[in-house]
């Protein structure tokens, strides 16, 4: 009875406090901004990261052509002992110049460099492995690498861009109907002309003594280019490049000359742009879609990663051949069965990662030279990428002619300055 009487005259706790609407509303407000300022400052750390990344990456220099001189910076404040250094031209793996155990050694330097480069003999000691480029021309555009060795390895690298002001830009998409690289000179005085597309070093067209000089052109460039006929006169050298490839991205110069000197150069940076697919990584497949109404006899049909120049697929014959497709595509890549009646040409590509990544056309041959029409795709795989995955990208966007087989340095030194860059990058300075 007692511990009755008491469990009633026991009062019960006070009920929690009941927060106004206002201030939960409150504090609801200030989370939200709290969160909101959180994710706007690691957005600003993000973009300045990634902007670090890319300026150590390449240091690009502008210069004049025909100016006295300019010069490729590279300092380091430790030179980790290195043995060899080595200056190339990313695009043509010309060397540039190299030295040896304190001592320049210009056996195998490109003809092209010949007393135009100057560098310091005694860089493993001072750090400065700064390059001087004399008298610049426009063919000297791009990409140098600079790398220093120890036994044989990569300890140090740096990428530097030589830019030339003055450069039209011209930009078109893959199948325009034409584009024209514009130049002119007022009363010019003149006995030969021609454009060149340096990136691959090939003629595109040349006048001299009075006539053009088709046997000289590039087998690529016939049929395909318009200068106009009164030039002699009117001196105008525009060029019209008709039924436009991917391939036809570059640098194209063109070069008056009197009795062999130049008088005088215009370069024009021409791009010949794909549509962008973007896939993230793990999805199953990715279409890369083209249709072409009837195929002629004779036809030929490719589709190639022109980044890698890797055979995707190719119909020949009136059927696959998969003899010819690369080992990487081997047992990934699908197309309409019935492609000759629907003209389908479209292909699917499973399981895409990043090696994947890269522009990608397919191209209609007629006798196997003529090309009819070509599609390009730029393909894009969303993924977390590694330094050195990330590099391979950059230097392909920055690099995006496609190397042919059998060029000087060939695949095995690309693929080590994609991979080898970025492993030692953080003590650099400039």
């Amino acid at each position: 009875m007692l511990l009755l009487l008491l469990v009633l005259s026991h009062e019960p706790p006070p009920p929690p406090p009941v927060w106004p609407a206002y201030v939960v509303a409150a504090l609801v407000v200030i989370i939200a901004l709290f969160i909101g300022v959180g994710v706007f400052f690691c957005q600003i750390q993000k973009t300045k990261m990634k902007k670090s990344f890319e300026d150590q990456l390449l240091y690009t220099v502008e210069a004049e052509a025909g100016q006295d001189c300019v010069t490729l910076p590279f300092n380091l404040e430790n030179p980790r002992d290195g043995e060899v250094v080595e200056w190339r031209h990313v695009r043509t793996d010309r060397l540039l110049y190299k030295i040896e155990n304190c001592q320049e050694q210009l056996e195998d330097q490109h003809p092209w460099y010949k007393d135009r480069v100057k560098g310091d003999k005694n860089a493993l000691e001072t750090g400065d492995f700064s390059l001087t480029l004399m008298k610049p021309r426009y063919e000297d555009g791009h990409i140098y690498i600079c790398t220093v060795y120890k036994d044989g390895k990569i300890i140090q690298q740096r990428l530097v861009e030589l830019w030339f002001k003055g450069k039209d830009v011209k930009q078109v998409e893959v199948g325009a109907e034409s584009v024209t690289l514009n130049f002119k000179l007022k009363h010019p005085d003149w006995d030969k002309v021609d454009w060149k597309h340096v990136w691959i070093e090939k003629l595109v067209y040349t006048f001299e003594n009075g006539y053009k000089q088709p046997g000289d052109q590039h087998e690529d460039y016939r049929g395909r280019v318009e200068v106009n006929q009164g030039l002699l006169k009117t001196g105008d050298f525009s060029l019209t490049l008709r039924n436009l490839q991917w391939q036809d991205s570059g640098v194209y110069i063109c070069t008056v000359y009197k009795d062999g000197e130049i008088i005088k150069q215009k370069a024009v940076n021409l791009w010949v742009s794909a549509r962008e697919i973007k896939v993230e990584k793990g999805v199953e497949s990715v279409r890369l879609c083209f249709k072409f109404k009837k195929l002629p006899d004779s036809s030929e049909v490719e589709w190639r990663n022109m980044w890698t120049n890797k055979l995707v697929w190719k119909f020949e014959n009136g059927q696959e051949q998969p003899g010819d497709q690369h080992q990487d595509y081997q047992g990934r890549v699908e197309v309409t069965k019935d492609l000759l009646r629907t003209g389908d040409f479209s292909l699917t590509l499973k399981k895409p990662d990043y090696r994947d990544e890269g522009v990608y056309t397919c191209t209609v041959y007629k006798d196997k030279k003529e090309l009819v029409k070509q599609k390009a795709l730029h393909l894009w795989v969303i993924e977390h990428l590694t330094i050195t995955e990330r590099l391979y990208q950059f230097t392909e966007k920055i690099h995006p002619a496609p190397r042919q087989k059998g060029t000087a340095g060939g695949p095995n030194r690309e693929e080590e300055v994609k991979t080898s860059l970025m492993q030692n990058i953080g003590s650099e300075s400039v």
